[in-house]
């Protein structure tokens, strides 16, 4: 084989192999392109017990708002009638418990509950964790299946497929705080209960996701001090 033969095979093996790695990493993109960017729920098997729980959430979490002083109504100003301010921004966090291969009794919540100094919220039927000793409520514990409530007279008959440990932001403590506060009670009661933790869409909880979630209320929080400081600079201008 002369020189000019084998170069002419070098260049050749040369271009094709510039080709293929061409055609490699554009099929590379394309996959990434095509891979989902939301979590699909992995279901447990105990899921068909549990029905429209985001809904029963929503309403706990609206009962213990209206439970709140209500202030004296004072009638807005001319600028304030003109004014058509959308409704304040809020993030819902959700941490669910549920048993690995049975039910979970009432008396072992109650007690996982107290060692977590959960307090029980007899008027709406749920656990609460407050801030100190104050009423001031950072997020709630319910039971996973409708209506959502605990039977507090009557535990030892009780029992559901899991708990949901539920918070809104904006807080009287900061978004992460909470967040991690969430994740150490949810992380305990999976240990006393023998349950595994999973994201509302009933997917297991990975660092991976605790992460997103994480990053989610960061930028929840940085959204709400730029709408404060253009609503302030709004007041300013009128």
């Amino acid at each position: 084989m002369d020189h000019a033969t084998l170069r002419l095979i070098l260049l050749v093996c040369g271009i094709l192999l510039i080709l293929g790695i061409y055609f490699f990493d554009r099929m590379a993109r394309k996959r990434e392109q095509q891979q989902p960017d939301h979590y699909e729920p992995l279901l447990s098997d105990k899921a068909s017990e549990i029905k429209d729980i985001d809904d029963e959430l929503d309403r706990l979490s609206a009962v213990h708002t209206e439970t709140k002083k209500v202030e004296p109504r004072i009638e807005p100003t001319l600028n304030e009638k003109k004014a058509d301010k959308p409704p304040p921004a809020e993030m819902i966090l959700q941490i669910y418990v549920l048993g690995r291969d049975a039910d979970i009794n009432g008396i072992d919540i109650e007690k996982a509950a107290q060692a977590l100094e959960l307090v029980a919220a007899k008027e709406v039927g749920i656990y609460d964790r407050r801030l100190g000793d104050s009423k001031t409520i950072l997020y709630s514990m319910a039971n996973l299946a409708n209506p959502g409530t605990f039977p507090f007279d009557n535990m030892a008959d009780f029992s559901c497929p899991g708990v949901a440990l539920f918070a809104r932001l904006p807080n009287a403590q900061e978004g992460g705080a909470i967040y991690s506060d969430m994740l150490f009670s949810a992380e305990q009661l999976a240990i006393q209960l023998d349950a595994e933790l999973q994201d509302e869409t009933y997917s297991d909880l990975t660092k991976q996701r605790i992460e997103h979630t994480r990053e989610q209320i960061k930028n929840f929080q940085r959204q709400l001090l730029l709408d404060e400081k253009r609503e302030l600079y709004s007041e300013n201008d009128n």
